[in-house]
């Protein structure tokens, strides 16, 4: 993610094979790489497929 400059979404982070914490209560994750400045990480205690749906 950083290195090429990709933002990525994690649907499900407990589906994720590169789990770091699998007791985490997040479930959903956000990565924006900021250049040189790093990356910024934002994070949903809900899937972000229950928050999509529609009716």
């Amino acid at each position: 993610m950083f290195e090429d400059g990709t933002a990525t979404a994690i649907d499900d982070v407990q589906t994720d094979p590169d789990i770091y914490n699998p007791e985490t209560p997040i479930r959903s994750e956000l990565h924006l790489p900021l250049g040189e400045y790093g990356t910024l990480l934002a994070g949903s205690p809900t899937p972000r497929s229950s928050i999509h749906k529609t009716s």
